[in-house]
């Protein structure tokens, strides 16, 4: 069980839900030359959820949109799946897809957002990073996928972030993302993340991202001024903008978190709207956990 250990590796793990950028933030970090990620493994994005027999994947549950509700979805350091076969069929199965001449190992599945204090007692010297994403581009983009309602998708992306605010207070190492931060300021985040991964060298990947929330935005401001529309928008944005507030995000005035982001050269930004008390995430963390 300590074979692992001893190579002096460093594991990443990156979550984040589906349609939060994810996968191409992936590629972009696992470019860098010290860092082994999967590759051609022949599954969805080769995400490690679907390369391991020791828990459920996300489809189990449900899928995008839909696995934070199920009560066995997330995964802590209390879970019975935690056992000593297990943590060794995990590092096994995962084990034999990297390339250990690599000093970093990379992993990225979504339900990673909620399995992080499992992961790391699987691998005691794991990093985590976790992306966020604009809710309103979050559930319009998985809609296309599923077709659920808006109400469901906005529940869901609440719950899934709740999971995380209370699984990251178990976390040695992490850091959380925000996808409007990696399209405005992307030198600023990506400094932060070889800061924190450890990365030296030069990726093969250029800047990873381009900035689709827009195309979002304006879906939602179609639906928020349609005839047949606006009273289902205005019911979700008086259901649900507290809750998304507290992550520094606004249903109401989506565009204010790009005018956060811009200026987000330190942890601490003040809502700009004075009557949006907005509560980022750090406020509800660990101060050994770090957020951009």
């Amino acid at each position: 069980m300590s074979e692992i250990e001893q190579l002096h590796q460093q594991h990443v793990f990156i979550g984040g839900l589906h349609r939060s950028g994810t996968s191409v933030f992936s590629r972009w970090l696992g470019s860098f030359p010290e860092i082994s990620s999967f590759a051609s493994t022949g599954v969805p994005e080769d995400e490690g959820q679907h390369l391991q027999s020791v828990f459920p994947p996300a489809w189990h549950y449900g899928g995008p949109g839909r696995f934070c509700f199920h009560p066995e979805a997330p995964l802590d350091a209390k879970s019975p799946l935690l056992t000593r076969d297990n943590i060794l069929k995990l590092r096994n199965e995962w084990g034999n897809l990297w390339n250990k001449e690599k000093t970093i190992l990379l992993e990225k599945s979504p339900p990673n957002l909620i399995h992080a204090p499992f992961l790391q007692a699987v691998f005691p010297d794991a990093r985590f990073i976790f992306l966020l994403r604009h809710p309103v581009a979050v559930a319009l983009a998985t809609k296309q996928i599923t077709g659920q309602p808006l109400d469901d998708l906005m529940k869901h992306w609440i719950r899934a972030h709740d999971i995380l605010v209370v699984h990251q207070r178990m976390l040695d190492s992490s850091l959380c993302l925000h996808y409007e931060s990696l399209v405005t300021i992307p030198d600023h985040v990506h400094s932060k993340v070889q800061d924190f991964t450890g990365v030296t060298g030069v990726p093969l990947s250029t800047s990873p991202f381009t900035d689709r929330n827009p195309d979002y935005f304006n879906i939602w401001q179609a639906l928020r001024t349609g005839n047949t529309t606006a009273g289902m928008t205005e019911q979700l944005i008086h259901t649900h903008e507290f809750q998304c507030n507290r992550f520094g995000y606004s249903l109401e005035y989506p565009l204010d978190s790009y005018k956060d982001f811009s200026l987000r050269k330190s942890v601490e930004v003040q809502a700009k709207r004075d009557r949006i008390k907005t509560v980022h995430l750090k406020a509800s963390f660990d101060s050994a956990n770090d957020i951009a």
